[in-house]
């Protein structure tokens, strides 16, 4: 037995003595209340809790929040996207689907390195012999994975659930390559990204992006260069063809079955041929090879992460004028990965890339013109860039150029123009730009003042986790600013933006805490929020913490002092 199928028994081994659709109703025990089940869109879905006294690095999902989240992304994809809703159905018809919550895993002393967000496991339920199902489709998702927006986990579950498991269905697992195998399971998410019009210019997709076309689908692109000349087309553009695509893919992988390759026979040989193949594409290999190899040295895909050898092929390929690697190579030397931190090699090779067009590279160009970062400081041209950037859609670029507009830095003074850039990048999910707007309304900085307008986009922001409208938001309810009050939800926000870090959160908590408004007076939670406050030098605090600590008893106090000094912010 593997260690992965010891750690999955552990993890699942509360989960298959439940009823399952079809088995007698005699053979399910009443759940424990640390677990959850719901049957939902016809999936069952587990969340549990974790073992009492268990710790992790970040701060865990309680099971019912967790259903919560698992629930809506389902929803999402039931409503957002046909392809994945059309896709589960044809699951649920051939097996038992699962989504399981589970905050243990990936177990933290294992090497589970790989799974970020949530891992799809073929076969369990035939590997341990239940001849109850023929087939069963099992996700599970991780305590990582659970604090991921809605969204973004609807797209992990299309490329697990739906990508992974119609690979299940039609008998693929075995006999394709993970390299393949990938490529097929990204393409399902690319449509979901598609169908909830999420940013393409965030980094994280533009990564996604590069991952699919240049590594994981390289070799059915190839295919495609070769075979069928105009379906190659099909990715040169911000949102391809998904479904044409994998039609394109069901003759690949027929092609790939003809020609005998396997992917147990090509995992045989990799070892073997990692450096042959690295020396190879060093000295002869055509940029697009030499970037591709980059990516996969980058992110150890398939083969050993090796940040030097994937820098050095990002500078062999960008200087042949391959964008993206341009832009991989000024990020390396921007953060040090692989080779010496240059601000001004960083700063050329984010040019080289904003010149080319990449909305990515115009930003970060525009940002270091700004503040002088290896390049002569010129706000005038940062605006030039921004606005290129800004132009494509990118969202941090519109929040940038709005704030140039705003303080007149670079080009003259237009606060119509910022307020239009931040509703831009607003709309699309910007928590700096939902922020921005509530300040706006809040101070009517070129609009007219509107309470209820600055608390609505406050929330907007808060909820995703900004201290800064978390806290803005509190003092709006709290104080009735334009808005009834309500001390209760007040005091929800302050707490938030409190345990954030946020200074003027804890000396507004400590004091709502030490008048007993909107809840129970607490000197001892006083006096730490007081002290807290003090410790990042908000003015006042410390003499407030000083006079609560005359009501303190000895006791108190010295239980209270090490709370605050093993207290770090919440960043989860």
């Amino acid at each position: 037995m593997s260690v992965l199928e010891r750690i999955l028994r552990l993890i699942l081994a509360t989960f298959f003595t439940m009823s399952l659709p079809g088995a007698p109703a005699s053979a399910a025990p009443v759940a424990p209340p640390e677990q959850i089940q719901l049957i939902h869109k016809g999936v069952l879905l587990i969340a549990t809790a974790p073992p009492a006294g268990a710790k992790f690095s970040i701060s865990l999902v309680a099971p019912k929040p967790g259903m919560e989240k698992m629930r809506d992304a389902l929803n999402l994809l039931y409503e957002k996207s046909e392809l994945s809703r059309t896709t589960i159905e044809k699951l649920k018809k051939n097996g038992q689907v699962f989504i399981v919550y589970d905050p243990k895993f990936p177990n933290k002393v294992e090497d589970l390195t790989r799974i970020k967000a949530a891992m799809f496991f073929p076969n369990y339920f035939k590997n341990r012999g239940d001849k109850k199902i023929e087939k069963s489709f099992l996700t599970i998702v991780t305590r990582f994975g659970i604090k991921w927006t809605t969204p973004e986990l609807a797209g992990v579950l299309a490329h697990e659930l739906v990508g992974h498991a119609v690979q299940q269905l039609l008998g693929r697992i075995d006999i394709l390559r993970e390299l393949d195998l990938e490529c097929e399971a990204w393409l399902y998410q690319e449509q979901v990204l598609q169908d909830l019009g999420v940013d393409k210019f965030h980094r994280d997709i533009v990564n996604f992006r590069q991952n699919l076309e240049n590594h994981y689908c390289s070799d059915f692109k190839r295919h495609l260069r070769q075979k069928d000349p105009p379906s190659l087309k099909l990715w040169d553009v911000l949102n391809p063809d998904v479904p044409w695509l994998l039609a394109a893919f069901e003759i690949y992988v027929q092609a790939l079955k003809a020609s005998g390759i396997s992917g147990k026979a090509i995992k045989a040989a990799t070892g073997m041929r990692i450096e042959d193949r690295y020396r190879q594409v060093l000295k002869e290999g055509l940029p697009e090879d030499q970037f591709a190899l980059g990516l996969a040295f980058r992110d150890g895909l398939g083969i050993p992460r090796d940040p030097k050898k994937a820098a050095k092929l990002f500078e062999l390929a960008a200087g042949k004028g391959i964008k993206q690697a341009q832009l991989e190579i000024a990020f390396a030397y921007d953060k040090g990965l692989g080779v010496t931190p240059s601000p001004g090699k960083a700063t050329k090779w984010y040019y080289q890339a904003a010149a080319q067009g990449d909305p990515f590279a115009q930003f970060k160009l525009a940002r270091r013109l700004v503040a002088g970062t290896g390049v002569r400081k010129d706000e005038a041209a940062s605006v030039k860039w921004f606005r290129r950037s800004a132009k494509q859609g990118m969202a941090l670029a519109q929040y940038h150029l709005g704030r140039s507009y705003a303080k007149g830095r670079g080009v003259g003074k237009n606060l119509v123009n910022a307020f239009k850039l931040q509703i831009e990048a607003a709309k699309k999910g910007l928590a700096l730009a939902q922020y921005r707007l509530g300040k706006i309304y809040a101070n009517g900085e070129g609009v007219a003042k509107d309470a209820a307008k600055a608390a609505d986009w406050f929330r907007k922001a808060a909820v995703q986790g900004d201290k800064r409208s978390q806290f803005s938001l509190a003092r709006i309810l709290r104080k009735g600013l334009g808005l009834p009050k309500n001390e209760a939800e007040a005091l929800i926000w302050y707490k938030k933006a409190a345990e954030a870090g946020h200074g003027k959160a804890q000396l507004s908590l400590g004091f709502i805490y030490e008048k007993g408004q909107g809840t129970t007076k607490d000197i001892v939670q006083a006096y730490k929020w007081y002290a807290l406050a003090a410790k990042k030098g908000v003015k006042g605090t410390a003499e407030r913490r000083d006079k609560i600590a005359k009501g303190l008893t000895p006791d108190q106090l010295a239980q209270v002092k090490k709370i605050i000094e093993a207290w770090k912010p919440n960043k989860g």
